[in-house]
């Protein structure tokens, strides 16, 4: 597909999402606002496919033509709305306008409270128009990342294990589907309550670099039925690695950073179950095809992440990376038996 065809096959889309919503628009009642389906143009293997609940605000919130044409640039990189405002404490400019957003539901509404005075039958008709064209622009468009902003935009958000946790051991992201595409969720910058404050913004964005940088999540593969996890296949070695999974490869990267800034072998040890030292478990990194997100391994991975997150933060304490590292097991203790 070029990108032709991709523009005309949005126009359909957009097209189709029209004809839809002025059928629906008596039923709609007081609950009408209109819809909203892009966040910006639509492009071939974008970074990333963020997708949202639904688009919120009123009609009167919407731009002009914006039930016709999309945004000529990602609006998480330009506007100055809280979501926005809170992207762009993240990431910069450059990157977001590389990526892609829309919603699972592309029907306006203020709240989840609103949208459910909707009558049912129309909800549920609507529910499954959009899940349709959703598939079809992740189809499309075959990010090399899906994101979803916040848990519920997953299917059955608890199903998986977390993939990242912060301060007060909070679960900052965790894997799931949409559909039968594989996705990774992050909390909600805005939603979630409380919000998550500029450390654990800082672990999600790191988090979400790493996914787009170190080779996983390029090539999205649907899943069955039966699927107990979601997977993305690296383009570089055309092996299936789970999300919900940690690449040793990603830990030894990390853990050679940590041990060039002055990670010691006392302070490793106090971020390891066993208490291990830097040098058995690197090797044993390189011996392993990944650690499951619910097993003390990827914990380890974990706790040089919160480790990482901290000193960028907020640089060395008094105690250096050793108290980091009691801080860090402490938030984010083993699975169990240590």
């Amino acid at each position: 597909m070029d990108e032709s065809e991709l523009i005309a096959a949005f126009r359909r889309i957009y097209a189709e999402t029209s004809e839809i919503y002025h059928r629906c628009r008596t039923e709609l009642g007081e609950s009408d606002f209109g819809f909203k389906i892009l966040y910006g143009p639509p492009r071939l293997n974008p970074e990333i496919l963020f997708i949202g609940e639904q688009p919120g605000g009123r009609g009167a919130d919407e731009k002009p033509n914006e039930r016709f044409e999309w945004p000529t640039r990602c609006e998480y990189a330009t506007e100055d709305w809280d979501l926005a405002r809170a992207m762009q404490s993240m990431f910069d400019t450059v990157f977001l306008d590389g990526c892609v957003a829309t919603n699972r539901n592309l029907f306006r509404a203020p709240n989840a409270e609103t949208w459910k005075t909707v009558p049912k039958g129309v909800r549920d008709h609507l529910k499954e128009f959009c899940a349709a064209r959703l598939a079809t622009m992740i189809s499309l468009m075959a990010p090399k990342l899906v994101i979803a902003i916040g848990f519920s935009v997953l299917d059955r958000p608890g199903l998986y294990a977390p993939v990242l946790r912060g301060t007060g051991n909070r679960v900052l992201m965790r894997a799931g589907k949409i559909g039968q595409w594989p996705a990774v969720a992050m909390l909600h910058l805005t939603g979630a309550r409380p919000p998550p404050g500029g450390e654990d913004r800082l672990a999600i964005a790191n988090a979400v670099r790493e996914y787009v940088n170190g080779g996983v999540g390029t090539i999205p593969m649907k899943q069955s039925d039966q699927a107990d996890a979601p997977t993305y296949v690296s383009a570089r070695s055309k092996t299936a690695l789970r999300l919900d999974a940690v690449d040793p490869k990603t830990t030894i990267a990390l853990l050679d950073e940590l041990v060039a800034q002055g990670l010691t072998d006392d302070a490793f040890a106090r971020l390891h179950h066993s208490r291990d030292t830097i040098r058995p478990f690197r090797q044993y990194c390189l011996k392993t095809g990944g650690f499951r997100a619910n097993e003390n391994n990827a914990r380890v991975h974990e706790r040089l992440l919160y480790v990482r997150h901290a000193y960028h933060a907020h640089g060395l304490p008094a105690g250096g990376f050793y108290e980091l590292a009691e801080r860090a097991f402490a938030q984010i203790p083993p699975i169990s038996g240590f």
